[in-house]
């Protein structure tokens, strides 16, 4: 059975690699919805909610594109400290690829 909806979070450790993270959020060369339209700097959080995403769609959740940013906002604010760093980590990683 599924959880509700607003206590959806993706598993842990993470099922994203470095390589993912960079092909999805830091690489200019896709046109997704992790491209690039700012030049804010990406954050662990930004890890964190592709992740969520993918996890949330192979879960059958149902909900608008628009509800997913605030249910990942929501669940990140719920998360311990090592799951942060743990996205920290495997952000770092992705960075150490675009060198």
């Amino acid at each position: 059975m599924s959880l509700p909806i607003e206590e959806f979070k993706p598993h842990f450790p993470p099922r994203i690699t470095p390589q993912e993270i960079y092909s999805e959020i830091l690489s200019n060369n896709n046109n997704n919805n992790y491209s690039r339209r700012t030049t804010k700097l990406p954050t662990a959080f930004d890890a964190y909610k592709l992740c969520f995403r993918r996890e949330f769609a192979l879960q059958s959740y149902n909900a608008l594109e628009e509800m997913i940013t605030p249910l990942a906002i929501n669940s990140w604010g719920r998360e311990p400290a090592d799951v942060k760093e743990e996205y920290k980590r495997l952000l770092n990683e992705a960075k150490d690829l675009q060198q």
